[in-house]
């Protein structure tokens, strides 16, 4: 049984290659993957408002260009709190 997740990271090199070892290297499918906040949580809204199923999982960039990962954790935490798992990343 594959798994779902979310992956927050500024940098497209980094999640090309997070997306590659996750989906070949274990049970987990990267279902979304974003460069900011904005696009996350738009994504987020989205599966909420359309009762789909949302990631089990975010893996969030700590430095996010100009913006925080800790702001978009307590974005999710207050707007999603089925959402239990986050992992940052340095």
């Amino acid at each position: 049984m594959n798994h779902n997740l979310f992956l927050v990271d500024d940098h497209s090199m980094l999640r090309k290659g997070i997306i590659s070892y996750l989906e070949e290297k274990t049970n987990w499918t990267v279902s979304g993957n974003f460069s900011d906040s904005k696009s996350c949580l738009a994504e987020l809204n989205k599966l909420k408002k359309e009762n789909l199923t949302l990631p089990e999982i975010i893996i969030i960039d700590i430095q996010l260009g100009k913006e925080s990962g800790f702001n978009l954790v307590s974005s999710i935490k207050n707007s999603f709190p089925q959402i239990k798992k986050f992992f940052s990343t340095n």
